[in-house]
């Protein structure tokens, strides 16, 4: 989001150098920004501080509106220390001025690299708790009802399976006579 297309261009020419091909889309109004956002993902977001419209905290929110997630650069001329960190509080990944475009490439990747890690750190998380789930579904059905649990074991197993996103979980039990029943789920 760029309000003058020269500038636009320096921040274009600034990721070429950098080994970058950016497709991008230039909008100026906080509609055009809702349809862009609406319409694909992005990567990153590159926003100017101040529009004839609207300015990054706007932009910002929209941003967070529509769930996507990428790195919110802000790049702006001459602003306060407060501004930025008005900015940075608000949400943005980072705050450049126009006067210092060589920290762009540098703030992008290292904004990618963040995304991707909260990213992963998010699928973790809810693997972590789909297993958690999974396991207390388990002691719920084998402690309320333990004379029937051979009845409910399809469905632990299936759980466990998708939790953990195994194709197959085993699990080893021991019989009276010694010997080891091994009951397996592969699910769909």
């Amino acid at each position: 989001m760029e309000d003058s297309e020269n500038d636009a261009l320096l921040l274009l020419r600034e990721l070429k150098k950098g080994g970058s091909e950016p497709l991008h889309e230039r909008v100026q109004t906080p509609e055009a920004m809702e349809k862009v956002l609406a319409g694909s993902s992005w990567d990153i977001v590159v926003s100017d501080n101040r529009l004839p419209r609207f300015g990054a905290p706007e932009a910002l929110a929209l941003f967070r509106e529509s769930g996507l997630e990428a790195p919110f650069i802000v790049v702006s001329g001459k602003v306060g220390e407060e501004t930025a960190v008005e900015v940075m509080k608000a949400g943005a990944n980072d705050f450049l001025t126009k006067d210092n475009l060589a920290r762009l490439c540098a703030t992008v990747e290292r904004g990618l690299a963040e995304t991707e890690e909260r990213r992963h750190t998010g699928e973790e998380l809810r693997r972590r708790d789909a297993i958690l789930d999974a396991v207390r579904f388990a002691a719920e059905h084998f402690l309320s009802d333990p004379a029937h649990r051979e009845r409910g074991m399809e469905e632990v197993l299936e759980r466990l399976g998708q939790a953990t996103e195994t194709s197959r979980v085993y699990v080893l039990e021991s019989t009276a006579g010694g010997g080891t029943r091994i009951r397996a789920c592969i699910p769909t």
